[in-house]
């Protein structure tokens, strides 16, 4: 039992490096980016006047 809570501890607190967290915030952050971008092309579509979903009529309809 003393080498699990060892484990455990070590696991948890052992200093590391913060490269790895550095990477992957950056890795995402391009992936966020680039998927936003992809999207750019398609905002008349989804937010136009002739979108699919007329949010000022179910903005009105959903207060009363």
């Amino acid at each position: 039992m003393a080498g699990i809570a060892a484990a455990w501890r070590r696991f948890w607190f052992e200093p590391q490096p913060t490269s790895t967290l550095g990477v992957v915030r950056i890795a995402f952050g391009i992936v966020a980016l680039g998927w936003t971008l992809s999207l750019a092309a398609d905002l008349r579509t989804f937010f136009g006047t002739y979108s699919s979903l007329d949010w000022r009529r179910s903005w009105c309809s959903s207060a009363s």
